[in-house]
This record gives structure tokens, C-alpha cells and sequence, in this order.
């Protein structure tokens, strides 16, 4: 029989673990009002457990029971904990969702579009006269690369969040219109920028959204009660 292992606060903040073992800690204490799931619900969950786990018998479950040394009714407890966490989250943060949403939405907008970069100010002026006037395309000056030994790069960005853009590049977005070409301005990493929107796809509270944002105003109580418990 293997000996029990016992560890401390000072060996989980060893081991970089410290902080992450507070954060489940405030989870647990947030979802004691929220009971387990009915048995229908359970066995639903256990079953997707074990197909992630690629278990695909009882004897498979049974045998890894015994490896985490855990009863059935105490694997089930640990499955459904993610499941009673989304309803916490449903049942305390739904009220706040619709403001928290709007609070949170020019950041959630998607966009994609077509980003220049070069050294040179005089390529980068010719370059937006050129594409100004229909000369050349972004599409065209990527496969190109360079002319006459002056490199610049163009990349496209598909869909993206503007939250995950870099600042001033999402700035410049947020107030841009489909189609049109900035005038060369300088680049955050040096250089020079032309920047073209294709697209804005406006955020809105869909399904999956709305679980987001549930899980932001779940971590915000998180952050409560880790607050709270460090005073």
C-alpha cells in the first residue's frame, strides 16, 4: 500500500502550485450552495470523462478507479465539479451579464484586415499612392515581398478580438471603416504602417458569449474571495 502523502502551503509555493490551489480553494467555497447534479446528469458527465480519458469499458472505469483511488460516487463528485461551477456562475452572475456586455463590448468586436510594414517613409508613401489608386492590392504586394531591394511585409489577419490586438493597433481599427487605407503612420516596432480594414463582425451575447462572460464575472468572485481570504 502506497503512504499517504501530506504537504503544506510552503511546499505548494515550492512547487509554483500555491496559487492555483487558492483559486480552487475559493471555488469550492463559492459552489457549496450549489448541490451535485441529478444521477441522470452525473452518469452524462462521468461518461464524457471517461471518453476524454479514453476509457471505453466499465472494466476500464473500474480499473481506474483503483489507479486514483477514488469510489465511483467520489470520481463523480470530482466530474461534476466544472458543471456545478457554470451553474454558480449562472445562477449569481446572470443578473450582471447584460450590463457587463456592454461594459466589455468595443473590446469583443471582431475584425480582420491587411497590415504593411517597411523601414522606408518614401516606400511607404508610394506604396499607399499606389494602393490608393488601384494599382496594386495588399494581396499583391505580399506575394511580391519587395522591389528594387526595399523589403516590406504584409500580412492578413483573419477574425480576431480586438481585445487581442496589440493597443494602438486596435485603436486605429476601432475607428476605421471597411475598405479604407490609413496613410502611412509609424509602426509600434519601428517603421512605417498602412493598415486596411475588411471587416467588423460586431460582438453580440450568443450562446457562446454568453458563457464568457459568465466565466469573466466568475473569475471576478474568485478574485473576491482571494482578496478576502488574503487580508
Amino acid at each position: 500500500m502506497t503512504a499517504e502523502l501530506h504537504y503544506s502551503a510552503r511546499d505548494l509555493a515550492r512547487w509554483g502550485l500555491l496559487e492555483a490551489a487558492r483559486r480552487e480553494a475559493a471555488i469550492d467555497q463559492l459552489i457549496t450552495t450549489v448541490p451535485l447534479p441529478p444521477a441522470a446528469v452525473a452518469e452524462v458527465l462521468l461518461r464524457q470523462w471517461a471518453q476524454q480519458q479514453g476509457i471505453s469499458s466499465p472494466a476500464g472505469l473500474e480499473s481506474r478507479l483503483a489507479q486514483l483511488g477514488l469510489s465511483r460516487d467520489a470520481l463523480q463528485a470530482v466530474v461534476a465539479r466544472p458543471w456545478r461551477w457554470q451553474q454558480w456562475c449562472e445562477q449569481q452572475c446572470a443578473a450582471q451579464l447584460n450590463s457587463h456586455f456592454l461594459a466589455r463590448k468595443a473590446a469583443l468586436d471582431q475584425v480582420s484586415f491587411w497590415r504593411l510594414l517597411t523601414p522606408d517613409a518614401d516606400l511607404a508613401a508610394e506604396l499607399y499612392q499606389r494602393l490608393r489608386e488601384g494599382e496594386t492590392g495588399f494581396e499583391l504586394l505580399a506575394q511580391q515581398g519587395h522591389q528594387d531591394g526595399q523589403l516590406w511585409h504584409v500580412g492578413f489577419t483573419a477574425l480576431t478580438l480586438l481585445e487581442h490586438l496589440p493597443q494602438d493597433l486596435a485603436a486605429l481599427l476601432r475607428v476605421s471603416e471597411p475598405g479604407v487605407i490609413w496613410a502611412p503612420r509609424p509602426a509600434a516596432e519601428g517603421g512605417w504602417q498602412l493598415l486596411q480594414l475588411q471587416q467588423r463582425q460586431p460582438a453580440v451575447l450568443d450562446a457562446a458569449m454568453r458563457q464568457l462572460l459568465l466565466q469573466e464575472l466568475g473569475e471576478q468572485a474568485i478574485r473576491g474571495v482571494l482578496a478576502g481570504t488574503s487580508n
